[in-house]
């Protein structure tokens, strides 16, 4: 009971903490989403990665300093005041750790279990979608990919650990030669980076955020992929070619049926034509505003603990 009790101490330390970080975050992540836009491909989706993991850092960073000042003598004095806790070898359920620790855990556990559910639906939606069109294997300057036999025009990469490019022969039959490679090229961008996994996985470490943050932060993060694999495309046939590709996919594109997949030309067309033509240059300024803003997160944070504590206490006195 002794190091149970410590752990459930240390867990709810660091939940708390990484809630108030979260809040701190609603505070900017507007911000954070517009500057990030401005940024070439690669660098936004490393720095909105970064932003959604910042309270799992967080809380582990302040769960450690909490570790180290009560077991060990490194911790830096002028600290100690404000990261302690009252009753480190006492934990009741009956109160308000116990409480956090239980709405955290149904939060955490349905978070998970939905997303559980949206991956089998994935899983069954590319088997259907294979069994219905009659799926083959099929190759293209050297880059492999399922023809769907059907006359809805498609293109996507789907599938998690194993994810693959589909086209549809409604697509082969309507596009050129060169469009045809430039689809290609851009799938396979998504299908090297296991981008359906990342979207997947995002997904999961954002689902804390309230819906309306959770729903730009995503948007982001998915515009920023498909970004990506623009400009990997356009290293190999031209921009030019890739944003002719994606107006004249657009306008027979029909919607993804796979959830968690990427849709050539589906989302964000003329975000995506307008950054093939104006590239993104590299701002170093705002990474660095960007790590400010999470450090002023986390020093907020861990001199806070102590007062965040006690101010749950005076409002829920168990």
């Amino acid at each position: 009971m002794f190091d149970t009790a410590i752990f459930l101490n240390v867990l709810s330390l660091a939940v708390v903490s990484a809630w108030f970080a979260l809040l701190l975050q609603l505070l900017v992540s507007g911000f954070l989403v517009r500057k990030v836009s401005l940024l070439p491909a690669g660098w936004q989706k490393a720095l909105l990665t970064s932003w959604v993991l910042l309270p799992v850092l967080v809380g582990a960073l302040c769960s450690g300093a909490f570790m180290l000042y009560a077991f060990t003598d490194v911790m830096w004095p002028p600290l100690e005041m404000f990261i302690h806790w009252h009753h480190l070898f006492e934990f009741e359920w009956l109160s308000w750790h116990g409480s956090l620790l239980v709405i955290w855990a149904v939060a955490t556990v349905w978070i998970l279990l939905r997303h559980i559910r949206l991956l089998n639906q994935h899983k069954q939606s590319l088997q259907s979608v294979s069994l219905m069109a009659d799926a083959n294997a099929a190759q293209l300057n050297g880059n492999n990919y399922i023809l769907l036999e059907t006359s809805i025009p498609l293109a996507f990469t789907a599938g998690m650990l194993r994810p693959m490019v589909y086209l549809s022969t409604g697509l082969t039959e309507r596009v050129t030669r060169d469009e045809l490679a430039c689809i290609l090229a851009h799938e396979a961008g998504h299908k090297r980076y296991f981008d359906p996994l990342q979207k997947w996985l995002f997904s999961i470490v954002s689902a804390y955020y309230p819906r309306a943050i959770r729903r730009q932060l995503r948007q982001a993060f998915e515009l920023a992929t498909e970004l990506r694999a623009d400009s990997q495309a356009a290293e190999k046939v031209g921009a030019l070619t890739v944003a002719s590709a994606l107006v004249a996919y657009r306008k027979s594109a029909q919607n993804c049926p796979v959830p968690f997949a990427f849709s050539f030309g589906e989302d964000f067309v003329s975000q995506r034509v307008h950054a093939l033509l104006e590239p993104a240059k590299f701002h170093f300024q705002i990474p660095v505003i960007i790590s400010l803003l999470a450090a002023a997160v986390l020093f907020t944070n861990l001199l806070s603990i102590d007062s965040i504590h006690h101010y749950i206490e005076l409002i829920l006195p168990f």
